[in-house]
């Protein structure tokens, strides 16, 4: 049974987010968790927290994506019944509704990532 999507957020799945990008030439901004915990106030292996980047990341998070840019997030808004009750409290999945800001209802997939870094990887003899 599917779980309608929270907040109204929907994510493009891996083909249409790169469909996007190709078809409009956008950059992206992607969003994992390293991002989402600088904005919950957490430091992270590579970055303490900071306030003001905090904020930046969180103005750039809640921008709507458009031809020129896409914002990438995790697909943890639809089809919760896909994951394991450990990632179902994530940053925004812990929020009411009305206190996660102004999310864009239509991101694009932050997994676009991964198959281009081993793409690279398997080019430079680093993946097997």
């Amino acid at each position: 049974m599917a779980i309608e999507p929270l907040y109204g957020v929907t994510v493009k799945d891996v083909d249409q987010t790169l469909d996007y990008i190709l078809a409009h030439h956008s950059s992206v901004a992607r969003f994992g968790d390293g991002e989402i915990d600088l904005i919950a106030g957490r430091d992270i292996p590579y970055q303490s927290y900071d306030p003001a980047l905090a904020e930046h990341l969180k103005r750039v998070l809640y921008t709507p994506s458009r031809p020129e840019l896409v914002v990438c997030m995790s697909d943890v808004f639809e089809r919760l019944e896909r994951y394991t009750p450990a990632p179902k409290p994530s940053f925004w999945a812990q929020k009411p509704p009305g206190q996660c800001g102004h999310l864009p209802t239509d991101g694009g997939q932050r997994g676009l990532v991964r198959q281009y870094l081993y793409f690279a990887a398997l080019l430079h003899g680093l993946a097997g």
